[in-house]
């Protein structure tokens, strides 16, 4: 029996049973597990499956967000950052719907870096509300239907760097969570979604341990401080939790107050993939970054405070752990690609399933359906495999133009994917 589905499946009934929802409402969709329902498909190239496509101007790794009325919103950005945009489109048609300058600036901050750029933020949209983030350069609300521009905020400081990535997600009660974690500055930001107004804010714990004698300033102007990490709300016990990872250390928050309630400590720096939550081991799976990233299951408990020892750790795994890209858990086994390999590993004990070596570079997190598993490399080429604890067993090979860096949405029975230049709607 497969208990996550259940447990997805009685979430769904729930939502139905109240107004119209966003379909793809953030990074990872509506349960922010990188899991849908439907049947999806597993074949496609650039003649064929191909409902629409439509290029995009400028440069963005943003999440394609599908609202209640099928609007696919993304954002997009000048390469140097000189403006940051947004676009909707029509889900069934592909026609542009909205392009609108959302800012623009003089002298942004040199990326210093290939990887990401200035519009790398998934927003969010939230009952009729879309909420477009580009870290420190502004956090803008619009209306869904009428595209009118309800509240923006340009004043959370944060000195990037090398660009931001942290997305957006829903907090309670009428909240909207934003991440940062810069050269300077580590915090979370609750936001109200009516207002945008600061209801708390509160900075990472951690200790860096990275301060120079000579200077007393950090080391490489706190480039290791640097996270570019969307946070998760998890169920514990009969509470809610907000599991934000940062640069060498966890932490775990009260998302209505702001208080912290535990942390982790560790080494590793700079993590992008998101933290996984098991339902069914009521566990949350850490990984902690760049150096030599490590998956640590965190058996979480109401009685869980204060710093985490080994004793709260179920199992830990490092080899081939994925340095950007967010694992899925499905049927309770976790996979996750990295170096070319997609791996598969039990989510109770942690032991390894399988390996197999299908090639390429992973940033775009996995996707899963009740038949299929997806991996979107860096080159362009969708591996899709079916969801198995014996063995690798491939069901299709796809390629598109140019790469994915973004990760996937879905629309109905189809694929919303952003590849480098241009946005797809994938049918059959």
């Amino acid at each position: 029996m497969d208990t996550n589905r259940i447990l997805r499946g009685v979430v769904a009934f729930v939502l139905s049973c109240g107004a119209a929802s966003a379909q793809w409402p953030e990074l990872h969709g509506p349960d922010s597990d990188r899991f849908s329902d439907r049947s999806l498909p597993q074949k496609w190239d650039e003649e064929s499956h191909v409902s629409w496509k439509v290029p995009i101007e400028g440069r963005g790794w943003s999440t394609p967000l599908v609202d209640q009325r099928e609007q696919v919103w993304i954002t997009t950005a000048h390469p140097e950052g000189y403006w940051m945009d947004v676009i909707v489109v029509d889900g069934k048609s592909g026609d542009q719907l909205l392009r609108r300058r959302l800012r623009t600036t003089d002298n942004p901050e040199i990326l210093n870096n290939e990887v990401n750029t200035y519009a790398s933020c998934t927003g969010a949209i939230v009952d009729g509300r879309a909420y477009l983030h580009f870290g420190s350069y502004g956090t803008f609300c619009l209306d869904t239907e009428t595209y009118a521009e309800i509240w923006r905020r340009t004043d959370l400081p944060a000195s990037h760097w090398r660009g931001p990535a942290s997305s957006v997600i829903e907090g309670e009660g009428g909240t909207i969570l934003l991440t940062f974690d810069a050269a300077d500055l580590q915090y979370t930001a609750c936001l109200d979604q009516l207002t945008g107004a600061t209801r708390w804010i509160t900075h990472r714990s951690t200790d860096f341990g990275d301060i120079e004698e000579e200077t007393g300033f950090p080391t490489n102007a706190g480039d290791f401080r640097k996270a570019y990490i969307t946070p998760l709300l998890v169920s514990v016990g009969e509470t809610r939790q907000l599991i934000s990872v940062g640069s060498k250390g966890a932490q775990s928050y009260d998302p209505v107050s702001g208080a912290e309630i535990w942390s982790l400590a560790f080494k590793e720096f700079t993590p992008s993939s998101r933290p996984v939550y098991d339902p069914v081991n009521e566990r949350v799976l850490i990984n902690t970054g760049l150096g030599k990233p490590i998956i640590h299951a965190v058996d979480l408990s109401p009685k869980l405070k204060g710093a985490v020892t080994e004793e709260d750790i179920a199992w830990s795994v490092f080899q081939r752990t994925p340095r950007r890209s967010t694992p899925v858990l499905h049927g309770g086994v976790l996979y996750f690609a990295e170096g070319g390999v997609l791996s598969a590993i039990d989510a109770q004990s942690g032991e390894k399933l399988w390996a197999e070596r299908i090639g390429g570079t992973y940033s775009a997190s996995l996707l899963a359906t009740p038949e299929a598993v997806y991996a979107f490399s860096e080159e362009g080429e969708t591996t899709v495999f079916a969801p198995s604890r014996e063995a690798f067993q491939e069901l299709s090979k796809n390629t598109l133009e140019a790469g994915f860096m973004a990760s996937p949405a879905v629309l109905g029975d189809s694929l919303i994917l952003r590849t480098k230049e241009a946005l797809y709607r994938i049918g059959e």
